[in-house]
């Protein structure tokens, strides 16, 4: 996998890049290949080369990962948890690598941008006669994919965990990269998503997920959804990344708001502080929606949700048949 295509800069990012993916068919070497090209792109970074290099290896490891996402629901109709015998006999995605199940999810997720308008995209990327070059990225392509529905009727209940702009933590066992590789929102995003996908009933709770750095910020939101703060939930989590310098960040917030006058059909066990296991990354403890049901009645909503959540409809672009 050291035989990386070399940077042309003559030649149109997208056309490059994908013509070399798309020769090949197995996705162990796929796999391979998004992970070299990864590593690349680092390299690349680290030595201070010219960011249209970067977005060179950033364009290969886009195409492969889409690829492996067209693949995996046809070589793996169980998502690879169990044996097949279509094409790969017993071979499972955690055999290649590809795990937990929401790494599968997201690279299926990416396959469902159009080929044409991922190539449109990629190619804004080639370099320009003048102007500083801008970063390809993961993220930028998932932009591309429309979003779901908005969610018919109105909801009693809604749990909001909102896809925050933020960058991924270096690690050791794999290439840095500088954004999440699922679909992320700005703040201003947020706020006019609100009035267009948010369905409150006249009297509804509203439970807003956030995190440190976006505490203040989730109070804004909040007002700018047009809901009444009331109190803030604290998720005590068994442990926690702990910034260089910095104490250990072992709890995540949920701010508590209200429109109209809701009840709760019970207060014993809603506490604000609650203990709940962690999970995959960015997945909410089952405790909390355990909770909330218990507290709550009418019609609940988790939104930007991945996973079935009993007594809540789920709603998010990795939630439609992705998270489950």
């Amino acid at each position: 996998m050291n035989d990386l295509i070399e940077y042309n800069p003559s030649v149109e990012l997208a056309e490059q890049t994908y013509n070399y993916v798309a020769k090949m068919e197995d996705i162990r070497d796929l796999y391979k290949l998004q992970i070299a090209a990864a590593a690349a792109r680092e390299l690349a970074k680290q030595a201070k080369e010219p960011k249209a290099h970067w977005n060179h290896f950033m364009a290969i490891a886009i195409w492969a990962r889409w690829k492996i996402g067209k693949i995996i629901p046809e070589q793996f109709p169980h998502g690879g948890d169990h044996k097949s015998s279509h094409h790969n006999g017993d071979l499972k995605l955690k055999d290649i690598g590809i795990e937990p199940k929401h790494e599968s999810n997201r690279w299926q997720l990416l396959a469902r941008v159009d080929k044409d308008k991922l190539q449109d995209h990629i190619n804004q990327y080639n370099p320009k006669p003048t102007g500083k070059p801008a970063t390809l990225t993961f993220n930028g392509c998932y932009k591309l994919l429309p979003k779901p529905p908005a969610p018919e009727g109105t909801y009693d209940v809604i749990v909001v965990d909102p896809p925050w702009e933020v960058k991924k933590i270096s690690r050791d066992d794999r290439p840095n990269q500088e954004d999440m590789d699922y679909p992320i929102m700005s703040i201003d995003e947020l706020i006019r998503w609100g009035p267009e996908y948010l369905k409150p009933a006249s009297d509804c709770h509203l439970f807003l997920w956030t995190t440190h750095k976006y505490l203040h910020t989730g109070f804004h939101l909040l007002t700018e959804w047009g809901f009444k703060y009331v109190c803030t939930f604290v998720w005590h989590k068994p442990g926690g990344f702990q910034p260089v310098g910095l104490p250990q960040y072992n709890c995540e917030f949920i701010l508590y708001g209200h429109k109209g006058s809701p009840r709760f059909i019970s207060t014993k066990g809603l506490k604000t502080c609650f203990e709940g296991k962690r999970g995959e990354h960015s997945k909410k403890p089952d405790e909390f929606f355990e909770m909330i049901k218990n507290a709550t009645e009418g019609n609940r909503l988790s939104m930007f949700e991945r996973y079935e959540r009993n007594g809540f409809e789920g709603w998010g672009d990795e939630y439609d048949g992705m998270g489950k």
